[in-house]
């Protein structure tokens, strides 16, 4: 399957970009991959191109569909996007991907045994470390501290 872009539905109503590839073999596991701060550039794809990956673009609510490059003038821009950047959004933004994968595995095309999926929770937990890394443990803040 040609890697293409792909809409992606939010939980919020809005809909933005990412690029979907597929290898040759066709089928395989599945994986997130997050962009730079260069958005889903051509290295970013070259990447993607091996394995059945998902970019999403995650400055798609300041400028949608950027690609630049690593010049010092492409640079500025990129810090000027970071700077106005919602993580908290840009997680479910991620989360909203991530729910593709039930209709990748449906055609066929994602081998769910092989999935590394993480919610919401999860993906937060690596923004901040101290948030718990797993809420149902009773106390999980002593457990945190080796």
């Amino acid at each position: 399957m040609t890697p293409r872009w792909v809409d992606i539905p939010t939980s919020d109503g809005g809909r933005f970009k990412g690029y979907l590839a597929i290898p040759v073999v066709g089928t395989g596991p599945g994986m997130l991959l997050l962009q730079e701060i260069f958005g889903v550039n051509r290295p970013m794809r070259e990447i993607a191109d091996y394995y059945i990956f998902r970019a999403p673009e995650l400055f798609w609510r300041i400028a949608p569909e950027i690609e630049l490059g690593y010049s010092e003038a492409d640079l500025q821009k990129a810090m000027s996007y970071l700077q106005r950047f919602d993580v908290d959004q840009s997680i479910n933004d991620c989360s909203d991907a991530l729910d593709q994968d039930s209709v990748l595995v449906q055609v066929g095309l994602l081998d769910p045994g092989q999935s590394p999926v993480a919610g919401v929770e999860t993906a937060k937990r690596l923004v901040d470390e101290k948030l718990p890394s797993n809420t149902l443990m009773k106390r999980w803040a002593e457990s945190a501290v080796l």
